[in-house]
């Protein structure tokens, strides 16, 4: 039980650390980075592009992009909440 909750816990940061990745690849335009960036972009782009969306459609922020912000926010919730439901089932 205690080995689901950290591979929960592990998961969500691995993947909050891709999409920090991301966020500092998308700043450098190097040859060397292009591979790493679309494979951290195809796997992040999914989670970022319907919360993007939704952004968009109510506000108009332009260029700066909250989508990466609000996400971190959904992620901390989620495993909050994964981790209660799977503490109280067990414990």
């Amino acid at each position: 039980m205690l080995y689901m909750i950290r591979f929960i816990d592990f998961f969500i940061k691995i993947f909050e650390l891709l999409v920090i990745a991301r966020i500092l690849l998308g700043f450098f335009q190097f040859q060397e980075f292009k591979k790493v960036y679309s494979w951290t972009y195809q796997i992040t782009e999914p989670a970022l592009a319907p919360i993007r969306n939704t952004v968009n459609k109510y506000l108009n922020l332009g260029m700066f992009d909250v989508s990466p912000i609000i996400l971190f926010i959904l992620l901390a919730i989620m495993r909050n909440f994964l981790i209660r439901i799977l503490f109280r089932m067990y414990f």
